[in-house]
């Protein structure tokens, strides 16, 4: 039987050497990456740019996406995501060579209701003070494609939950998926008011 300190040193050892196992895969897996992002939500009262990234001019001081209540939404309103930003890193001779923006839209009951894809396109170098390397890269569009979203709510009313990831592809590591980043919102019903007034205006109308 081994000696208890013999026993201690051989557990030592085991401990060093997945520690040391953790930290080359922790490097190999941060080859590039995403580290900052924002979405441009545009809606009835216009146009909030929320995300987490200190280092981007519109979004210096900006509120959050990920967490954030997006507020109370009727289906006289509009809502949709109409820009969008990121940015990547690479090291140790990796490279990124496009980013994709994905966007889920889950309502009540986790029914998927809208998703998609939206390719985001390089715009600069973003060679930025430590933490970030010269490997630093902004990718961006002004204009997703993604429809007013309210229009697919129909009738079905409560919370719902707005979803965005990037998926950063580059060599020579396989895509890698930045996020998801989830918001929520609410879609009210229309109140007895609201009934109410529709009802009067259309037999003023003559629809009745």
């Amino acid at each position: 039987m081994p000696k208890s300190q013999d026993v201690r040193q051989l557990v030592r050892l085991v401990g060093l050497a997945l520690t040391l196992f953790t930290i080359t895969v922790g490097v190999v897996a941060a080859a590039y990456g995403g580290w900052g992002y924002t979405v441009t939500i545009e809606d009835t009262n216009g146009s909030t740019v929320r995300g987490e990234d200190p280092y981007l001019p519109s979004c210096n001081g900006c509120p959050p996406f990920s967490g954030a209540d997006l507020g109370a939404y009727n289906s006289s309103d509009t809502l949709t995501i109409s820009a969008s930003q990121a940015k990547t890193f690479k090291n140790n001779g990796s490279d990124v060579t496009g980013v994709t923006m994905q966007y889920q839209l889950d309502g009540p009951g986790g029914t998927v209701v809208a998703w998609g894809d939206n390719d985001i396109a390089f715009a600069f170098q973003a060679n930025l003070p430590p933490p970030q390397n010269d490997g630093d890269q902004q990718w961006g569009t002004n204009s997703t494609g993604i429809g007013d979203l309210i229009p697919l709510l129909g009738s079905n009313y409560g919370t719902y939950t707005l979803s965005v990831r990037y998926v950063i592809s580059g060599t020579p590591e396989a895509p890698i998926t930045y996020g998801p980043f989830s918001a929520t919102f609410t879609y009210e019903a229309p109140t007895a008011t609201t009934i109410a007034l529709y009802d009067v205006n259309s037999e003023a109308d003559g629809l009745r």
